[in-house]
Parts: C-alpha cells; structure tokens; sequence
C-alpha cells in the first residue's frame, strides 16, 4: 500500500514541477511514450512494446497468468532501469551551476498508475530517493490537458498575418528572444505551414502537438499569446477548436516585404533536393497555368531557388495571402499594418509595438 502523501494528482504535479528540481520519468513502453507524454520526460519502460504485447495477450486468457509474467519481465528490466535513473542524476548535477548539487525529486507515472509505475516507485522509494506518483497516470494528464483547451481560461490571442516570406516566424522568435509571450506553433508542430515547408510524417502526433502547446501556454502565464497567423491545419495538426476561436476573434496584425526581398528569402528556406521540391509541386500543378509550373520546374532544374521563389510567389501564393491583405478589401479587420523595405525595419516597428502593448 502506497501511502497518499507520496501520490499527487496532476494539477498539483504540473504547479509543482521544475526542471531544476525536478526528474519526471515515464515508464510506460517506447510507442506511448512516441504517442504523447508530459512535455520534459524520460521514458525508462519497464516494458517495452514487445513485452507488453505478450504480456496483454497472456491477460485476455489469464489475468492472474498475466500479472505473473509482468512481474518478472519488470523484475528482469529493473537493474537497466536503475542504471538509467542513476544516469539521471548524474545529468541532473551536471546542470547545476554551483557547487551544491540539487536534490532532486522524481515524478513517476504510466497509464493509469498501476502496476507499471508501482512497480519501480517502490525500489526508488525503498532505496531512498524522493518519489512521488501521478495519481491516475498519464490518462490523468491526458484529461487535464484535453479539459483545459475545452475551459474559458485560454488566453486571448494576438495573430500575425502577412504574405509568404514576410518572416512571420523570425517576428515570432524575436519576440520570444524579447520575452513575449510570443508562441512558435509551427515550431510544435513541426511544419512551416506551406507545402514545400515540412513533410508531414515527420510531425508529431495531435496528441503531443496539444502537450507542447499546452505546456507553452503555461510557460508564459500571460492574459495574451502572440502567434502567426495560421489556418486552422498545420500540416495533418489541428489547432484545437477553441484555441483557434481565439485567433479568429483575437486582435490582427498584418505586415508585409517586398516581393523580391520576400522571394530571396524563401529561397535560402528552399533548401531540400529538386526531388523532394518536385514532389510537392505536384500538388499545385492543378492550380497553374502550364506555362507557370514549366517555368518553375525549369528554374528548379537550373538550380535558380530566387526564380522558383518568386514565380511560386507570384503564380500561387500571394494569389492566395494577398486575399486577405488590408489592400484587398480584407474581411478582416487588422488592428495594426506594418510594411517596411527591410527585415530590420519591419522587425524594430513590430517589437516597438508589442512592448508598448498593454495587456
């Protein structure tokens, strides 16, 4: 019997947790683990997926069979384990700046903190390190997450649009480095939101996208979040529906380069083979005239990144971005325009104005 006062429920765990104080480790298998986790975990299965495949094949015939076997396959893994917390701890000093060496205080969880998590909480808290369990687990952890972006406390949200090129993400970044609470959603999800700007089965899951997401709200604990202006999919993510409500009734910006400044920066990002780069065209063939996609496959074949740049500018995406431009007659109403000549230019306006923002 594992006593209450060293099992905590999940919004206590992430009030309380620090990286400087802090080890969270995740014993569930290496494919849950891939699927999502509590952002800054390491994961010390104490089965791993070819061992809980038998292990839950064995439990459909016989439970009690079951837990038998989990038990000494926990059991066989349990020195391998032990070595890795050890390692752990040995990072975790590493970092300290100072001579004093941190006590640290380990998070254990699973699924549903069962046997799996039991299991190597009782040898550490037997050995002496301070351990506590996540009460429920990961599902614990999972609800929370899901109750949060379905509750009335998400910040309200400031969105930054403007045509492809115009360094949204550099802006975004910048603003992080002036410490906004400025939040790099392409950055999660691994994709830059364009066609040709990630490949989609190098994403994370929905799952882990929302995690990160979370956690990054969290992190700047601020009544408003910046974030460039996205459609609601960023590659196969979806933002979650009430967050991308924010955006949409949140405060816009827009900004805007020169075209020909905005095409030289995109070619410096076009920096996959003409293989990958032809594949992807092949999803806006449709959507060009002949002409156009043969002068863009020619540039490509001539190594020209600047003309294939500035042709897919021209021929597709500012057709697209510049819809929804102030110069247009957008339906959106923009709080704030900030065109420049410069990134520099653009870039100095943009950070006068969100640290003179007032929340």
């Amino acid at each position: 019997m594992i006593h209450s006062s060293k099992t905590k429920p999940i919004d206590t765990i992430l009030k309380e947790i620090s990286p400087s104080t802090h080890i969270l480790i995740d014993v569930r298998s290496e494919s849950e683990f891939a699927l999502d986790h509590i952002p800054g975990a390491f994961n010390l299965p104490v089965l791993n997926d070819r061992e809980r495949a038998i292990v839950g094949t064995e439990y459909k015939q016989n439970p009690f069979s079951a837990r038998q076997m989990g038990a000494k396959l926990i059991a066989g893994n349990l020195q391998q384990n032990l070595e890795k917390v050890e390692n752990l701890i040995f990072e975790f000093n590493q970092k300290s700046i100072t001579n004093h060496k941190p006590f640290c205080h380990f998070i254990v969880y699973c699924w549903r903190g069962g046997m799996r998590s039991k299991s190597l909480f009782a040898v550490m808290d037997m050995i002496g390190y301070k351990t506590t369990l996540v009460d429920g687990g990961y599902q614990s952890y999972r609800r929370f997450v899901n109750d949060y972006f379905h509750s009335e406390s998400l910040p309200e949200t400031i969105s930054i649009y403007g045509p492809s090129g115009s360094g949204k993400s550099e802006l975004i970044s910048n603003l992080q480095n002036a410490n906004l609470p400025a939040i790099h959603l392409e950055k999660y999800a691994n994709h830059k939101g364009s066609l040709l700007g990630g490949d989609s089965s190098e994403q994370p899951s929905q799952k882990l996208f929302e995690s990160y997401l979370y956690q990054a709200l969290q992190k700047n604990n601020s009544s408003y979040t910046i974030v460039e202006g996205e459609s609601k999919k960023i590659g196969k993510l979806l933002l979650p529906e009430n967050f991308y409500s924010k955006m949409m009734s949140g405060k816009k910006i827009w900004v805007e380069l020169p075209l020909e400044l905005r095409a030289k920066r995109l070619a410096e990002e076009y920096d996959k083979s003409d293989e990958f780069i032809l594949h992807k065209l092949q999803y806006l063939k449709r959507f060009m005239s002949r002409e156009n996609f043969s002068q863009i496959t020619q540039a490509i074949a001539d190594k020209d990144r600047y003309t294939v740049a500035l042709l897919l500018l021209k021929n597709h995406y500012d057709l697209h971005y510049l819809k929804g431009s102030p110069d247009k007659g957008s339906h959106r109403n923009y709080d704030q325009v900030f065109k420049a000549d410069s990134f520099a230019e653009l870039n100095t306006k943009v950070l006068e104005y969100f640290i003179n923002h007032k929340e």
